[in-house]
């Protein structure tokens, strides 16, 4: 664990180490082109514009994340339901027979419910 904790340190040191030298290079490039002052602020320009693109890319992900997790908010709801009503229906006539489908009931959600988890990973 301490080993790749390390590994993955020095990876993003020269990451960071790279992207430094490469915005420098363009920097570079750009006032050969343009006066210097505008080389550095279409550098930055670029950057805010990258940065902007991230946060909103990130906010659409989000969402996306929150309707999924009220979508299967509402389909857990809905097993809860179906089983109290099924539970409650059979209990007036057969309370035995009531007491067996809920557990059955239970046991086939909860295996549905592992078989969701399992597709999210």
């Amino acid at each position: 664990m301490k080993r790749n904790a390390i590994v993955y340190g020095v990876a993003v040191v020269l990451a960071l180490t790279a992207y430094i030298t490469l915005v420098v290079a363009l920097a570079l490039y750009l006032s050969t082109r343009m006066p210097p002052h505008l080389a550095v602020a279409t550098v930055a320009g670029i950057a805010i514009g990258l940065i902007l693109v991230l946060v909103v890319v990130a906010m659409v992900l989000n969402a996306r994340d929150k309707r999924l997790r009220e979508i299967q908010r509402r389909r857990a709801m809905a097993r809860t339901n179906l089983i109290a009503a099924t539970t409650l229906a059979l209990a007036r006539k057969k309370p035995v027979l009531a007491a067996g489908a809920a557990i059955a009931l239970t046991a086939v959600f909860a295996m549905m419910r592992s078989g969701d988890d399992d597709n999210d990973a």
